[in-house]
């Protein structure tokens, strides 16, 4: 391996903001070379880790931009506390299908019987 051109390549790689191949650029070349691994495959593998890295970062910021005071998630929330026709809905709402069938749901009840919009967002990230 000729380390001035890796030296260079980690610049642009800098440069254009891609940290996800910038961390693992090392490891990645000796497995390659090690492994005689294409040049395709070894481009799909690097861009592959930096988009899933990148994905991953834009999650994690989300939830943090959201300022939520604490995390919350469906599988904490007691089904056995909410009123009985919450529980018939709740498997279906947690299955989030109507986030992907870009269907509105309305909450409605008595104060304090939950907060159902912090659970769906935490849950939706897990996803």
């Amino acid at each position: 391996m000729d380390k001035e051109i890796i030296l260079e390549t980690k610049n642009y790689i800098k440069e254009l903001k891609i940290a996800g191949i910038r961390n693992d650029l090392n490891q990645k070349l000796a497995e390659a070379y090690r492994d005689n691994t294409p040049y395709e495959e070894l481009l799909r593998d690097l861009f592959r880790d930096a988009y899933d890295m990148r994905k991953e970062n834009g999650r994690k910021n989300r939830i943090k931009n959201a300022k939520f005071p604490y995390k919350k998630y469906l599988d904490t929330l007691i089904v056995d506390y909410l009123p009985e026709s919450a529980q018939a809905k709740f498997k279906e709402l947690k299955s989030l299908k109507f986030i992907e069938e870009n269907r509105n749901i309305i909450f409605s009840g008595n104060p304090g019987t939950g907060n159902y919009r912090k659970f769906l967002f935490m849950e939706s990230f897990q996803m």
